[in-house]
């Protein structure tokens, strides 16, 4: 399995929800402000026990036409499997906004290290990575948006990006790191108030190393957005798809097709009723998706839920459904939800999806806080000879305010991992420390 201390999944959207509330800060008081976050406790799971530390530094500032935001975090254990001293999920994030009065200039860099099979909540990982529970991954991004025209009657954005995955300390060679770069450019008409026109272009290549898969995808398309009455608005977008496949260094194939996207949307009192059919292609043909949902703003909380129907290529059909809800009291904060999805990577793979998670946080106390996370992926491949993969995530922890300023953390995580029919593996972690928060202006 795999070591090292993770945060609970009710802190990481605690974590968020701070870091929106500093922001809307900094954007209201303006000028730099920085903070810091540091730990030190002890961590104990199936590799043993050992120390660990951890340290968090962010620097911001938002005026009125512009915004950063620096962010570094890393964890530092001690003694790891070859008595050394060990990163643990290194993470290293950029942004840049600049906004003028017509136009919008945005740019980011991240880097993240985290050990292979690690739930990814954006994303399907390949079925290797998620049965392998040695070596890490490596994601770096960089990127670039300029928008223009934003109050014109013409106007448009267009964007760089570069993505590399790279693993490393492997026990095998059955994972190989790619580069993907894709530019996208849009091009925006207001025929009237209700009614704007679009043209797109995109291109995505991707470039695996050693015997992995190369992929480039060429989009050409065509779109409008049509207010339809005060409460009624419709999206369209009809796209021609080009994509060169070849793999292992071997022949390059060519599929190619018509693709399209309608979205219906009708605001509610209480929220928002939506209709979506729209297709894509994959490896295996054409996908077609046509789904129908709402949302509903309770006097207890939000209430989402989405159901429809996915048809593949060959023909096979499975069922949609997407259910969600959370609510915030005055003690404490729950959010759940399930969802039903059929994805596609980068490289064309399609994987049916089940997904269930919970968060959960209460103040026991003026000075004490419980939070606890449940995180459950079913990964059912579709690919020939890749088998299905179950992950569960389950973690709670305490805190207790010492000071203004420190904080005692206890918490607990269990994770379980099964491939196909063999064994499941799971592993406890326990972590016992103080954690320092500080927040100053330089």
């Amino acid at each position: 399995m795999h070591n090292g201390f993770k945060i609970p999944a009710a802190a990481v959207l605690a974590a968020a929800a701070g870091l929106t509330t500093y922001s809307a800060m900094a954007q209201e008081a303006g000028g730099i402000t920085a903070s810091a976050t540091t730990g030190i406790g002890v961590i104990s799971d199936d590799d043993g026990t050992r120390a660990r530390g951890d340290l968090g530094f962010s620097l911001g500032s938002v005026t009125r036409t512009q915004g950063f935001e620096l962010g570094i975090s890393t964890g530092l254990e001690y003694p790891d499997a070859d008595d050394e001293f060990e990163l643990a999920d290194p993470e290293l994030r950029f942004s840049y906004r600049r906004t003028g009065k017509n136009a919008e200039f945005e740019a980011f860099a991240s880097f993240l290290r985290q050990e292979i099979g690690t739930l990814v909540l954006d994303e399907t990982p390949d079925s290797i990575e998620l049965r392998n529970d040695t070596g890490y991954r490596n994601d770096t991004r960089l990127g670039a948006r300029l928008s223009f025209g934003k109050e014109a009657p013409f106007g448009g954005d267009f964007g760089l990006g570069v993505r590399r995955v790279n693993y490393t300390d492997l026990t095998d060679d059955s994972l190989n790191d790619y580069v993907t770069r894709d530019s996208d450019l849009t091009l925006r008409f207001t025929v009237d108030p209700r009614l704007d026109l679009r043209l797109t272009a995109r291109v995505e290549d991707t470039e695996s190393e050693g015997t992995g898969t190369d992929r480039t995808t060429t989009t050409f398309g065509t779109g409008a957005d049509l207010q339809i009455s005060e409460s009624l608005r419709a999206s369209l977008d009809l796209n021609y798809v080009e994509i060169e496949e070849s793999a292992d260094g071997g022949p390059t194939s060519t599929d190619s097709g018509p693709t399209f996207a309608l979205a219906i949307l009708r605001d509610l009192p209480n929220g928002e009723a939506r209709f979506e059919l729209g297709s894509i292609l994959t490896d295996d043909g054409t996908r077609v998706e046509v789904r129908a949902g709402r949302s509903h703003e309770l006097r207890l909380g939000e209430f989402d839920w989405s159901t429809g129907l996915s048809r593949g290529g060959d023909g096979d059909v499975d069922g949609l459904l997407q259910v969600g809800y959370g609510r915030e009291s005055r003690n404490g904060s729950l959010e759940a939800g399930y969802q039903r999805s059929v994805n596609t990577s980068i490289f064309g793979e399609e994987t049916l999806v089940d997904q269930v998670s919970v968060g959960y946080s209460y103040a026991l106390s003026d000075v004490t806080n419980f939070q606890t996370g449940l995180a459950y992926r079913n990964y059912d491949y579709f690919t020939e000879g890749s088998e299905s993969v179950r992950q569960l995530e389950l973690d709670m922890s305490v805190t207790r305010q010492l000071t203004s300023d420190i904080d005692m953390v206890a918490s607990f995580s269990h994770e379980r991992s099964r491939t196909g029919d063999e064994d499941a593996e799971s592993e406890n972690t326990v972590y016992l420390g103080v954690q320092r928060a500080l927040s100053w202006r330089p």
